[in-house]
């Protein structure tokens, strides 16, 4: 391979094993000739501060090994490059939706194959106040479950963590005023929670919030209005991984480009939930991105994308 690959990883993400994985991983794709530079991350947005230094000319892919909030940090750095390096994703954390949905296994050597036989597609990449999403932003009650879960708690309960975190939130719940335009409509509600999804995956009936459908080319908002008590409650715990379904409680819409604005938020919900990350706070202005970013994907048949090709950069004989 004539460009190198450079592997960022988080030691602290998920169960932490991925490090185990490193003399397999330099075994691999050194027996296919490739020059692995690898960067351990230390503390938050040294991956980033390590591609802005990086000749991305130099640079034939990028593998990150994480979570959600450590491809979200990546993809910043990427994003704001004027070359964009392909990306393959390793589920190595506690939430890996975007791993998930691009059909990687979770067994680290088999995902490793599937990196080798570099299969292209490209992904619509959303936008937030400048900040960049390939899963969701999130806003209002639950949301911050997943800043108030502990690395401790999701190291040692996995995604139960966030459930254990948000029941205990239950109680607390408060709801706040929204204005939402997208285009020359304009959507006035109370509400207690909304998520901007990148492409349609709240179609789909007891689906995760993940990234599922790019090709519609929108993006979509998905609002829980207020309403009594327990069914605030109910829809909130519910949608830590599934997609509320009642029309009469949820709202949603389909846009390009949204502003969302509010008279009044409270004092603990000031900042928003992108991909694993704290976000922006009101006003919020999204945007998309299509086909902005390729990826490395396991998907065999792809429905979102006209632009799919495999690269040959390595020779695997099975």
């Amino acid at each position: 391979m004539e460009k190198d690959i450079l592997l960022l990883y988080n030691p602290k993400a998920g169960d932490t094993f991925f490090r185990f994985e490193l003399e397999r991983f330099l075994n691999v794709f050194g027996n296919m000739g490739c020059t692995v530079r690898i960067f351990r991350s230390q503390v938050v947005g040294d991956m980033a501060a390590c591609i802005q230094r990086t000749n991305m000319e130099e640079l034939g892919l990028i593998i990150t090994a994480g979570g959600d909030g450590t491809i979200n940090e990546v993809l910043q750095a990427l994003m704001k490059s004027e070359i964009r390096v392909p990306l393959g994703v390793i589920p190595a954390g506690t939430s890996n939706d975007v791993a998930h949905y691009l059909g990687m296994p979770e067994d680290y050597g088999q995902c490793i194959d599937v990196l080798l036989r570099m299969n292209m597609e490209t992904m619509n990449v959303g936008e937030v106040n400048g900040t960049y999403f390939l899963n969701r932003c999130g806003f209002g009650n639950m949301v911050n479950i997943f800043q108030a879960t502990n690395q401790d708690m999701k190291n040692t309960f996995g995604k139960a963590a966030y459930y254990m975190t948000g029941i205990a939130q239950l109680p607390k719940l408060e709801s706040f005023p929204l204005k939402i335009q997208t285009g020359e409509k304009v959507y006035e509600d109370e509400f207690v929670m909304f998520l901007m999804l990148n492409g349609e995956g709240a179609n789909i009936r007891n689906r995760s919030f993940q990234v599922d459908s790019p090709q519609s080319d929108t993006l979509e908002f998905v609002g829980i209005r207020n309403s009594k008590k327990f069914v605030n409650r109910r829809l909130l715990l519910r949608s830590i991984h599934k997609v509320p379904q009642n029309p009469k409680y949820i709202l949603r819409i389909h846009g390009d480009e949204f502003h969302i604005t509010s008279s009044k938020i409270p004092q603990e919900m000031q900042n928003s939930y992108v991909d694993g990350e704290c976000g922006p706070g009101m006003p919020l202005h999204f945007q998309l991105h299509r086909k902005a970013l390729k990826v490395i994907t396991n998907r065999e048949c792809s429905t979102w994308n006209t632009e799919r090709k495999q690269i040959e950069m390595f020779h695997v004989e099975h």
